[in-house]
């Protein structure tokens, strides 16, 4: 297991408190839960490693832990009122009994794995709120340093440091640029953990960038897809530096749909309605024709655009190898 692991939703179990329950599945990183009448302590939602297909065609939804490792889970969402769940870990052995139990309440508490555990559940419990919003769950190491858990949702990585090129990763469909096997060590990317990256527009893509566009002056975005590009041109935008993007881009509808789906600042909406405005900015360079036509939104996060990095010219060209 790296670091972290990020657990989202999921089905929906019978073992799940529904009764008077409202879910709703704004987005694959996005659900709605809400139960005015709940009683505290009920279980929400739980995830399990054990795989019982033949029983109940389920395949495991939590990775393989370290024995005597020390783990935390943080949640990506936010209750009303705040802080009003917990989670229940519980160990069991190879004939199903319960070999540890244990409650985090916060972010900083941890739980350790105990020796010859055969499978573990993790449950999320009501603790008092009248609603949750519920993105992710990140499972990671105690001695993970990071200061702010929600920044663990965006990764950038740092290429070669003579290059001036930062590419924002198209995660539509899973990460792309993050796969490749020869451009990653040359240019810095940045990727996503979240659904669409919420199109790399949250305050904490925004951050991430700041910081590298500080120590790098004449820094340069690039995208390839519908994601990426859209990135591209807004980051680009806001910290005045070259863009470089393809003509993959979907109708403004088709972001607007996606913003609302994540709820993203209201300061973006117009951003994304008249995106097509910033591309005959003198900074904004068209490398490659799409691969998309505008026609066909839903087929957009299906195909893979990594060939379009090949016609993005730097010298002797990209190497690519796929």
């Amino acid at each position: 297991m790296e670091d972290y692991q990020s657990i989202r939703w999921g089905q929906v179990s019978y073992e799940n408190y529904l009764y008077g329950s409202e879910i709703i599945w704004k987005s694959p990183d996005h659900v709605s839960f809400t139960n005015s009448l709940m009683p505290s302590g009920e279980q929400i939602h739980a995830w399990s490693s054990q795989s019982i297909f033949q029983g109940t065609k389920t395949s495991a939804q939590l990775p393989l832990l370290k024995v005597g490792q020390v783990y935390q889970l943080v949640l990506l969402g936010q209750s009303q009122p705040a802080d009003r769940f917990f989670f229940k870990l519980t160990f069991y052995d190879y004939y199903g009994e319960v070999l540890a139990v244990n409650y985090l309440r916060r972010p900083t508490d941890s739980f350790i794995v105990p020796n010859a555990y055969h499978y573990y559940e993790i449950a999320l419990h009501h603790g008092g709120c009248l609603s949750l919003d519920f993105y992710q769950v990140l499972l990671k190491r105690a001695d993970d340093s990071s200061e702010d858990p929600i920044e663990d949702a965006y990764s950038l990585q740092q290429g070669d440091l003579s290059s001036t090129f930062l590419v924002f990763d198209e995660v539509g469909n899973g990460p792309q640029f993050s796969s490749l096997k020869g451009a990653k060590a040359e240019w810095s990317y940045l990727t996503s953990l979240l659904s669409n990256g919420h199109l790399y527009l949250q305050e904490e893509a925004a951050h991430l960038l700041d910081q590298v566009a500080e120590k790098q002056g004449d820094l340069k975005l690039v995208g390839y897809g519908p994601i990426s590009n859209l990135a591209a041109l807004y980051h680009g935008y806001r910290l005045s530096c070259p863009t470089y993007v393809t003509e993959d881009f979907l109708p403004a509808s088709s972001y607007l749909d996606i913003y609302a789906a994540f709820n993203l600042s209201s300061d973006l909406k117009g951003f994304l309605a008249n995106y097509q405005d910033l591309l005959s900015s003198q900074a904004v360079t068209i490398y490659a024709p799409g691969l998309l036509e505008q026609s066909e939104p839903a087929a957009a996060f299906l195909l893979d655009y990594r060939p379009q990095l090949k016609l993005l010219k730097r010298g002797g060209g990209l190497d690519v190898r796929l």
